[in-house]
């Protein structure tokens, strides 16, 4: 069943590609369809339930951002993974953010990234790959011969023989979810082994002992910490961009980054807002700053449309200043590594961790 919004999105975005003014959102994915058109879908598309919760999330930021600035008067960039669904969850949060009538006249600039995390240029680490080396064994060891046998069989059904060597529960849950979502039958191999209503419950079962294995794990944290690093850099650069352009009298700016359970859930972890499970489909983080008439920048996070800031770690206190948010930040890196010096912690081995 499709919603009235997508329906209306799809009419609209119809018209807007045929009039040429679509070509500056796609950005370097020209070949990327803007939407699933017909009612069965690609896997590799978002569906059309994924666009209308992707028009709503953008429809909310519009609204919050609309209180303090005129949405047609941002300085826009957005940044996508290479997957389609991702580069249409853009689109589709776009349209929800700028609306209809700022649609043809704003300006945008879409680029890809090639990292799931964002973590440009901080993502070789090799500490953080012992880490998650150290926390997939964790997690392996917390199977019982019956799931471990359950799991195997699901991912050889979902992803073949080659396909489902470096498969783990997370592939697993996704590749079920996406036939779902696409309301499409649950797949069967070669053989006639099809995947049943109990091996969904299997799989989400020990989904669940994972959620729980992973919200107090102390090696799950330090791995977040390093993995989320170039994203918490960006979002202490972007308070000092803020403040510039602040003094400067320019544009407010608006930054766009679409991505994945695995993009959000090192930063979520690392901000100590993370609950121990995966991000769901249309999750979303906004970081909002603000400049008194000091030209101290204060931040502000809402999660899924609700304010945490006074959740967040490294916020102290309210309001949360970049200046004290990034201070905390360091010490806690030094904390738990020792140092706050990235390249340094990279060179440790987990065993000698403080």
């Amino acid at each position: 069943m499709q919603s009235q919004a997508f329906k209306q999105y799809t009419t609209f975005l119809k018209d807007f590609i045929t009039a040429g003014h679509f070509e500056k959102f796609e950005g370097p994915f020209l070949s990327y369809p803007a939407l699933p058109l017909s009612s069965k879908c690609s896997l590799n598309d978002l569906t059309s339930l994924g666009v209308s919760q992707l028009i709503s999330v953008g429809k909310l930021a519009g609204q919050r951002i609309s209180q303090s600035s005129n949405i047609s008067e941002i300085s826009l960039k957005a940044f996508s993974t290479r997957y389609r669904r991702t580069v249409q969850s853009l689109w589709a949060f776009l349209y929800g953010f700028i609306g209809e009538n700022n649609m043809s006249s704003m300006q945008v600039n879409v680029q890809q990234n090639q990292a799931v995390t964002y973590c440009e240029p901080y993502c070789k680490c090799d500490l953080a790959s012992q880490l998650e080396s150290r926390h997939d064994l964790m997690l392996t060891k917390l199977l019982g011969p019956a799931e471990k046998s359950t799991l195997k069989r699901m991912a050889h059904i979902l992803y073949g023989t080659e396909g489902a060597k470096n498969v783990g529960t997370r592939h697993v849950k996704d590749g079920i979810l996406t036939h779902i979502c696409h309301n499409i039958t649950l797949p069967c191999s070669v053989s006639d082994k099809c995947i049943n209503n109990a091996d969904i419950a299997t799989a989400q079962s020990f989904l669940t002992k994972e959620s729980r294995a992973t919200l107090s794990s102390k090696t799950f944290k330090q791995m977040a910490l390093l993995k989320a690093y170039g994203i918490i850099q960006r979002i202490m650069q972007f308070g000092v961009n803020s403040l510039g352009a602040h003094k400067k009298s320019e544009s407010p700016m608006f930054f766009v980054y679409s991505g994945h359970d695995m993009t959000l859930e090192p930063l979520l972890s690392t901000l100590s807002v993370y609950g121990g499970v995966p991000p769901s489909f249309a999750t979303n983080l906004l970081v909002e700053y603000y400049v008194d008439g000091n030209f101290e920048v204060f931040l502000k996070f809402v999660f899924n449309a609700e304010e945490v800031t006074e959740n967040v770690a490294y916020c102290d206190d309210l309001p949360c200043s970049l200046y004290r948010f990034k201070s905390n930040y360091e010490n806690g890196l030094k904390h738990v590594f020792g140092t706050s010096n990235f390249l340094n912690i990279c060179n440790k081995h987990f065993e000698k961790i403080p």
